[in-house]
């Protein structure tokens, strides 16, 4: 192959290419091994963009006036060596670094006489491989680098010195050969959920050591360049432990239904999965009809029974996959995944019936009022609780022993009642009592307005309840501090709740949502004359 054959060959390679010759031995019996040529790809990386064309250009100078200095020149020049001796077959490469780029040299023979030269920059696979190396020196945990397929690339000491395995043991192997049969499936869809850049805080399994004993590991892992980086501590010492504590937590004692806790981390895990990919999911707050009846007729011992018997109606009425809680009292809170609201009104039917059928052996029949709501795109959890809510409150209002989600809710008409002062809602503090009569003479005043279709004058007195209730609640948080009430801050944070519930009940009145007569009786009924009952109550004893 000529010269001139070489240079126009390669000249317009993209990647950087020389070609060399070898020569007849010098003086001193040593190969010479001169330039022959070399295209623009391979001047711009090694030599500059300068405008006057370098002297050597298809000439005799030796390698290292080219690249980087003589030391790489030298380990290239023993590389050509070797492969002009060892046939056209023999293939050899080699890695250096110029001017802070990682290049990776293959050589190859063109002819008798010639050596070919490509110049691959692998600075990238460099910086990876310097990455991988200085992620495993930390040597806190487990720590491994695997394939998108989940194969050992490089792992650390301590998975020899925690799980007794040899690095040769493990590197090209699969995860999943030693992992528990039985988190194989949830494992390779954290893989595929890593590779598809999907964020995973953590993930569990069941790792066999040498010794064919399983470890619990928690792993974190990120897709770094195309591999998984993670770490993985053992957790099989404290898992036992762990979970004995957190059942006694997540449980409640009474029913063995999932704790309020529970549920508020469950609700808080959903919402955050939500926001990052759209799934149905629904929530059912279910209030036992009556309650308070149950326990003054046949006391608490009865009532906690009740609660038994309905905890068990749902465990048993409901799949595996759903989320059921106490959340107070005689209320129960259930998560439903992958459940749309139509989903869950069936699911809350099923549930009312079975309570209905299974009458309580000592209290007789029992019923519930079940709210249900799905959950919607960039809500927050405190809106969607409070549209099940909602819908919930409905279902008493209607008459108890009823369901009602919330996408049906706007078109329920109920009848709003107006309420006379009763002298057992009094506290025994004048300011406090006279303030409650105030309120539900505004909220009559208000359910006035709407009856006789006065919509100035309903819009004025809706304006008119909300500001009272605003101030009487401030207005009672002092009188509570001035007498030392211990339940102060207790109390504050149900105002507060009442107060967010008002809002969100007049934005769904505005928007045409939940039909006024609603809304009024929510005001009146719940906000004013339940609270007195069921909250206010409790401090009464300071006055009396």
């Amino acid at each position: 192959m000529s010269e001139s054959l070489h240079f126009d060959t390669f000249m317009a390679c993209p990647i950087p290419f020389s070609i060399h010759r070898f020569e007849e031995k010098d003086d001193s019996g040593q190969n010479l091994i001169k330039t022959v040529s070399y295209n623009d790809a391979f001047k711009k990386a090694f030599i500059g963009d300068e405008t006057v064309e370098p002297p050597f250009r298809n000439g005799t100078d030796i390698l290292n006036k080219l690249l980087c200095g003589s030391v790489t020149a030298d380990a290239l020049i023993a590389e050509m060596e070797r492969v002009y001796l060892g046939g056209k077959k023999l293939y050899s490469e080699y890695d250096f670094e110029c001017s802070g780029t990682y290049y990776r040299a293959k050589l190859f023979r063109i002819d008798d006489s010639d050596i070919g030269v490509l110049y691959d920059e692998i600075s990238r696979e460099k910086k990876l491989m310097l990455d991988i190396d200085a992620f495993l020196s930390v040597n806190i945990d487990l720590l491994c680098v695997l394939t998108p397929e989940a194969r050992f690339v490089k792992v650390n000491y301590e998975f020899e010195r925690m799980l007794g395995y040899k690095k040769s043991e493990l590197e090209s192997e699969s995860l999943f050969s030693f992992l528990h049969p039985g988190d194989i499936s949830s494992t390779h869809s954290m893989i595929n959920q890593l590779n598809g850049n999907v964020d995973i805080p953590f993930f569990s399994n069941r790792f066999r050591g040498k010794d064919s004993v399983y470890r619990k590991l928690q792993w974190r892992a990120e897709l770094h360049h195309d591999l998984i980086f993670a770490a993985a501590r053992d957790i099989t010492e404290t898992t036992a432990l762990t979970e004995k504590l957190q059942d006694s937590a997540s449980r409640d004692s009474m029913t063995g239904l999932f704790s309020r806790l529970a549920f508020d981390i469950q609700a808080a895990d959903v919402i955050r999965k939500f926001k990052r990919r759209f799934f149905p999911v629904s929530l059912m707050i279910i209030n036992l009809d009556h309650f308070k009846k149950v326990n003054d007729k046949w006391g608490h011992p009865v009532g906690d029974q009740v609660l038994k018997h309905v905890a068990d109606i749902l465990k048993d009425n409901l799949r595996q996959t759903d989320f059921p809680a106490r959340y107070s009292g005689e209320e129960f809170v259930v998560i439903l995944l992958d459940t749309p609201e139509n989903g869950a009104l069936f699911a809350a039917e099923k549930v009312r019936r079975k309570l209905e059928l299974n009458p309580h052996k000592i209290a007789g029949k029992i019923t519930v009022s079940i709210g249900v709501a799905a959950l919607e795109r960039d809500e927050a959890f405190e809106e969607w609780f409070m549209r099940a809510d909602t819908a919930l409150y409905l279902a008493k209002n209607m008459g108890r022993n009823q369901i009602v989600g919330s996408a049906e809710s706007r078109g329920r008409d109920i009848k709003a009642i107006k309420y006379e002062w009763n002298k057992e809602w009094a506290s025994g503090n004048a300011k406090i009592d006279d303030q409650h009569r105030a309120l539900i003479d505004a909220g009559n005043r208000l359910i006035e307005t709407h009856e006789n279709c006065q919509r100035i004058e309903e819009q004025k007195a809706i304006n008119e309840l909300m500001i009272d209730l605003d101030q009487h609640f401030r207005s009672e948080e002092f009188v509570l501090k001035q007498h030392g009430y211990e339940r102060l801050k207790e109390h504050s944070a149900i105002h507060e709740s009442l107060r967010k519930q008002m809002r969100f009940w007049r934005d769904l009145r505005n928007q045409q949502r939940v039909h006024p007569t609603a809304f009024y009786s929510f005001l009146l009924e719940k906000v004013v004359i339940d609270h007195m009952i069921n909250d206010d109550s409790k401090f009464f004893y300071l006055f009396k």
